[in-house]
């Protein structure tokens, strides 16, 4: 899961210096953030291996792709300057 929002903030990075989009920095160091956050609460969800892995950081990860597609799809289709 973590390793999902990482790529996810690693690409919107990668818009942000292609396009030379500061405001692209916002998300994508608030995707890195969402990253750190889902890999320690999966380190602590290891090591207790009485309480079960629910659907939740699943449905995250799936908006969280769905909204960079948006985004892409965004850039996409508009011409910059």
């Amino acid at each position: 899961m973590a390793l999902g929002f990482t790529t996810l903030a690693a690409v919107t990075l990668a818009a942000a210096a292609h396009r030379q989009a500061v405001a692209l920095l916002v998300p994508a160091a608030a995707l890195f953030v969402v990253a750190a956050a889902v890999w320690r609460h999966a380190r602590r969800r290891v090591a207790d291996p009485d309480v079960p892995t629910t659907a939740r950081p699943l449905a995250l990860l799936a908006a969280a792709t769905a909204a960079a597609g948006l985004v892409a799809a965004v850039m996409a289709f508009t011409r910059p300057g």
